[in-house]
This record gives structure tokens, sequence and C-alpha cells, in this order.
């Protein structure tokens, strides 16, 4: 049976991937900061859980002598800051920057990764357009797409690559938009995202199906980077 690790797995994309990989008879351990979201993940789709904050390499380590060694790791963990470039404090860039991109660095650092292991990085659709509001989220989402492609060459000994959702229908985008219907408009597909149309692409990243793919950006968004909608 495979171990896979699954940071930020507690709801959204995380949770999802976690669900799609227990049907696939894997054993998964999810962390994250929520005790109470952890709980019910347990209770629901049976993983282990382990309440981690990755933004404190303190957890990160501890996570990791947990654990063990792991066939696969999704780095998914991620917090959001949208306003106007002008408004962004030093504490919002502290956080975002802490989890975001200090979270995954250490994350994969740490983890115990058996040779042939693949790591799934998750980034974001905005490192390839621009997007207003969001100059701090975006940087940090770019910052882990570069550490992907840097990362694929210095450990040959894994499979490292991201995956780069859209609009996904998740607790973290409801609270952060009011309406959906304008970014439902823009894309191609005509619909939001569900967190399983990306676990479904983790899972394959993380499986043997994936064993020559390394240092790859897979786009999960319904066509909104490559096409405007009719």
């Amino acid at each position: 049976m495979k171990t896979f690790l699954i940071t930020g797995g507690g709801s959204g994309i995380g949770l999802a991937t976690a669900r799609v990989l227990v049907e696939e008879g894997a054993r998964v351990v999810v962390a994250g900061r929520s005790p109470e979201r952890l709980a019910l993940a347990c209770k629901e789709i049976g993983v282990e859980t382990v309440v981690a904050d990755v933004s404190k390499l303190s957890d990160v380590e501890a996570l990791m002598e947990t654990v063990g060694e792991v066939d696969g790791l999704f780095a998914n963990a991620g917090v959001g800051v949208f306003a106007e470039f002008g408004k962004i404090t030093e504490e919002d860039v502290d956080r975002v920057l802490a989890t975001n991109f200090k979270g995954v660095y250490f994350t994969v650092q740490q983890a115990r990764l058996k040779p042939g292991a693949s790591v799934v990085l998750n980034a974001s659709w905005t490192v390839h357009r621009g997007f207003p509001g969001a100059s701090l989220y975006t940087a940090s989402k770019a910052a882990v797409h570069s550490l992907a492609r840097t990362l694929t060459a210095e450990m040959p000994h894994v499979r490292v690559n991201t995956v780069s959702p859209g609009y996904i229908a998740t607790d973290m985008f409801h609270e952060n938009v009011e309406d959906g219907e304008p970014f439902r408009r823009q894309v191609a597909m005509g619909r939001l995202g569900e967190p399983e149309d990306v676990a479904h692409v983790v899972s394959f990243l993380l499986s043997e199906r994936a064993a020559y793919v390394t240092g790859q950006d897979f786009v999960v968004d319904g066509g909104l980077v490559g096409a405007i909608p009719a």
C-alpha cells in the first residue's frame, strides 16, 4: 500500500484529493491547521490526520517525523489575501508567503520521499495571466511554480509537477467572492470547477501512470487561460 501526504487537506482540493486516493486503496495522511476539519475528514473518509501549521518549520519537522516515508506528497496548503496593490500590508506579505511559499518549500525539503516518489505542488492559473487585486497571492504562487522547475532538476530521484487550478468552488473561493457568476462567464466550459476536477489530475500525477512526467504544469481551469468564451 502506498502512502501519500496532503497538506491543507481538511477541505477543498486537498480533501477531495484525499478522498480519491483512499478510494484507490492508498494510505493517506492529511495535515492541516484546523482540528475540527481534520476530525470531520477522518470520520468521513477514514484518513489519518495530523494537526500542523506548515508556516512553522517546527510543525513541518514534527509532521514528517509522525508520517515517515511517503510515496507521494501533495503540497496543497495555501492562504489568500486579495486587495489592491497599494493596500497590501507587511503583515499580509508575511502571512501569505509564510504559508504559500515558505510552507511549501520546507514541506518538500523535510518530506521523507522514497526514491521514485511523486511531488505535486499546488500553484494557480494566475501564474499564466495577470489578475487585478491578487498581486500578493499570484506572486506567491509564481514562486511555487518556479520552485517546482528547479526541484525537477535538483531532485532527479523523484518527480515534481505543479497543478494550476482555475476558478474552483472551494471554501476559499466563496470566502473571497460574493458573486461567482462573472467568474463563471470567463470559463470556456461555462462552469466553475469542482475540487474533484483537480483531485483526479493530482491522483494521476501521484501514480505510476505518470512515471515519465516531471517538470510540468497542469492547468485545470476549464479553458480559462487558453480560450475566450463565445
